[in-house]
């Protein structure tokens, strides 16, 4: 395929970033946040707020990493919040986007990144080639059969989320400034931790 030469261009690219990392500010799914890394418009950083499905109560903090061939080489989407799941590497979180063909711009990435986790039939569709945890994606599968653990360690990695972002509250606060008051992150951290509550998991308080 060939580029428009102006899409090597640094500028046009940090530009072409930036308009589309715009465009988002309304329309990102519901329960996403994302920041600009500052000087660096290839890097953005996310937090998703899980509001249904299995990992209900979640905050799951994530990055957007662009390659230089972006669009036509999708982007990366990596975990930083560990989470067991059998599209999320556990060796470095990267997340494996499911469904052919790649998306072709950020909200169809982050629709599939949301409904993977919000979804129980994205999982059930998951295609064995797309599945980078093995262990997850066993556990998955025996779950009728109360094999592997699945509902547990599910509950244990959103617990886990929660715990972690109160941990690092100031430092989450900061990062997400620019689109979140410390109130409005107060109130979705309560809202996880309530949501955990009526599931019957207890949440160690920070």
């Amino acid at each position: 395929m060939t580029h428009h030469p102006l899409t090597a261009l640094p500028a046009f690219r940090h530009q072409n970033l930036l308009i589309e990392f715009a465009s988002l500010k309304h329309a990102a799914p519901r329960g996403i946040y994302l920041s600009l890394t500052p000087n660096n418009a290839t890097v953005w950083h996310g937090v998703m707020f899980i509001r249904r499905g299995l990992y209900r109560g979640a905050i799951l903090r994530f990055t957007l990493t662009f390659p230089f061939a972006y669009p036509s080489t999708p982007l990366d989407i990596i975990l930083v919040t560990r989470v067991f799941h059998p599209l999320v590497s556990p060796k470095h979180g990267k997340f494996s986007i499911p469904g052919h063909p790649a998306p072709q711009d950020v909200l169809e990435a982050l629709e599939r990144f949301k409904s993977a986790f919000e979804d129980e039939g994205e999982l059930e569709r998951v295609r064995e080639g797309d599945v980078v945890d093995r262990e997850a994606w066993r556990a998955w599968n025996g779950r009728r059969e109360t094999k592997g653990g699945w509902c547990e360690r599910v509950e244990k990695c959103v617990r886990r989320s929660v715990e972690a972002v109160e941990e690092k509250a100031e430092e989450d606060v900061i990062r997400f400034g620019e689109i979140l008051e410390r109130e409005e992150v107060e109130a979705l951290v309560e809202e996880a931790r309530r949501n955990l509550r009526e599931r019957g998991v207890e949440v160690r308080e920070c």
